[in-house]
């Protein structure tokens, strides 16, 4: 901010001087001594606009500053439609208020050929009926403590998208402290790929829990599954637990369409069934055994064949 212009009143000489002065205390002075001119508007409260030898202005208002610009009324009354007012600054401008700073208008644009800096330490608040923020590159939302979003509906469109929760180093850089990923919903939500050749993964380096507090539903192989009409995977629940394979493979079949593999081992497999158990094959069923077998009935075990071959 520049300087105010110091007057050297010892280079003033009394042949340039023209001071008119009213008893009052009011002036209109002018002192045209070279390289020292200036000329004085002041009133007997203290305002006052000096005019300095740089040409440079200066404007004093002891109490308030008003500045008004109003358009011309026609005969019938009517204001007409005239230029706005206009202030042209050719430099640098700086506006200081130690109070409050208002502005009251129809229509508030800015423009800046270069950076625009807003800050302040305390809150900042926008508020309006719709509040676009476009960017032709990015935008940067940052908070040292938390981002609070409420609305009835958010609908986000992005090509790409990363979440990094608990990302943050410990004391001396010793690796990533952890962090929590919550989220609540009341009603239904609903994970969805259209692209056929795309895919879901969760992967999870440390434990992977699916938990539900009513009946699940797995549908695996469902051509239906592709198509962008409403899928509706709880209709086809038969139990508690409903695992369907169907011989839908997509695009890129790493298997026999409508196949199943487990492989499981070496810790081997525990099945605790409490109730009944049935299975039906409509195919052919094959079971090797490489090691020893054992079978423990303590009921009775029925066995219809037509032939029973044992070696």
């Amino acid at each position: 901010m520049p300087s105010k212009i110091k007057d050297d009143p010892q280079s003033q000489k009394y042949e340039y001087s023209f001071p008119q002065v009213w008893p009052d205390g009011s002036q209109f002075s002018v002192y045209s001594s070279p390289d020292n001119e200036r000329m004085v508007i002041e009133h007997s409260s203290g305002s006052h606009i000096e005019f300095k030898a740089d040409g440079s202005v200066f404007v004093k208002a002891v109490k308030g500053l008003h500045v008004n610009s109003s358009v011309n009324s026609s005969v019938s009354g009517e204001p007409q439609e005239g230029e706005a007012s206009t202030i042209s600054i050719d430099g640098d401008l700086h506006l200081k208020v130690e109070g409050a700073f208002n502005v009251d208008c129809k229509s508030f644009d800015v423009k800046s050929k270069d950076n625009i800096s807003m800050s302040t330490p305390s809150d900042f608040n926008i508020r309006g009926n719709s509040v676009p923020i476009r960017a032709t590159e990015q935008i940067s939302l940052e908070s040292t403590k938390s981002v609070y979003v409420s609305t009835k509906e958010l609908v986000e469109g992005v090509t790409r998208r990363v979440s990094e929760v608990g990302t943050k180093e410990g004391p001396g850089g010793s690796g990533r402290t952890g962090g929590t990923n919550i989220m609540k919903v009341e009603g239904n939500t609903i994970i969805q790929n259209d692209d056929i050749d795309g895919g879901i993964t969760i992967k999870s380096a440390g434990y992977l829990n699916l938990v539900c507090a009513a009946e699940r539903v797995d549908i695996t192989g469902d051509a239906a599954a592709a198509n962008f009409m409403p899928y509706m995977a709880s209709t086809q629940g038969k139990a508690t637990y409903t695992h369907i394979i169907r011989p839908y493979g997509g695009p890129n079949p790493r298997g026999i369409p409508g196949s199943s593999y487990f492989e499981c081992g070496p810790g081997g497999v525990i099945q605790k069934i409490t109730g009944n158990y049935l299975q039906e094959i409509l195919g052919n069923r094959t079971r090797s055994v490489t090691g020893a077998e054992k079978v423990d009935i303590t009921g009775i075990q029925k066995i219809t064949a037509n032939k029973i071959f044992l070696n």
